[in-house]
């Protein structure tokens, strides 16, 4: 017999019953008998609204019948196909990306880019849909995301898991775009110090997006 505060857990059920019959309420009486027979009651009208990266290696085998049972809708990676500032969430629209020089970068420019620079390698990037980022990759606080941000999360993604199994790549593209014929990228800290020459290139390679209206512009 299970017991609640010294009270027999049998006679508060009891005296529970009686109360919500005493008050009619029928729904309060379905859950609670349902609770008695250990069972649950899902709602007709519920609705499960969840995301999920189907190019995530991990999840590659996603069972087929699950996949059935539920409706589907695919939101694209940032691209310049896609931009524009309707497709741009408000928040990153209107961030931006400090240089040490005193020059701003635009956020969403440089996550456009970068995304461009991942797909111009699609011959050698397995599951390159997997490797794009989002507009959420970092989050901006109060309109901004910072370099040391960009260099610890974004640099290292790039250095480590993209391009993980193929650093030449990053040397070709770094010789060829910026100029540099002496690079050699041994290090995670040889490849940072090209990160704002990076991010300038692969910002000022996406043309910017039509302002919103006045009226459309969030206030904080």
């Amino acid at each position: 017999m299970i017991q609640v505060d010294g009270t027999n857990f049998e006679l508060f059920g009891n005296w529970f019953e009686q109360k919500l019959k005493h008050n009619s309420n029928q729904n309060g009486l379905r859950l609670f008998n349902n609770l008695k027979s250990r069972k649950i009651n899902i709602p007709s009208n519920l609705s499960i609204i969840a995301t999920i990266n189907t190019s995530d290696e991990s999840i590659y085998y996603l069972d087929s019948a699950f996949k059935r049972r539920w409706d589907w809708e695919y939101v694209d990676a940032p691209s310049k196909a896609n931009m524009s500032s309707k497709t741009i969430p408000d928040a990153v629209l209107y961030t931006n990306l400090p240089l040490s020089d005193g020059k701003f970068l635009d956020w969403y420019r440089c996550i456009v880019g970068v995304n461009e620079f991942i797909k111009s390698h699609s011959y050698s990037i397995r599951r390159i849909e997997d490797k794009l980022i989002g507009w959420w990759f970092i989050k901006p606080k109060d309109g901004e995301v910072t370099l040391e941000q960009v260099q610890d999360k974004l640099m290292f993604y790039l250095w480590d898991s993209v391009f993980a199994r193929n650093k030449q790549l990053l040397t070709e593209f770094i010789r060829d775009k910026l100029k540099n014929k002496n690079i050699s990228l041994v290090t995670f800290t040889d490849f940072l110090i090209y990160t704002t020459d990076l991010l300038e290139y692969w910002h000022d390679s996406v043309p910017t997006v039509e302002e919103k209206d006045d009226d459309d512009i969030p206030f904080n």
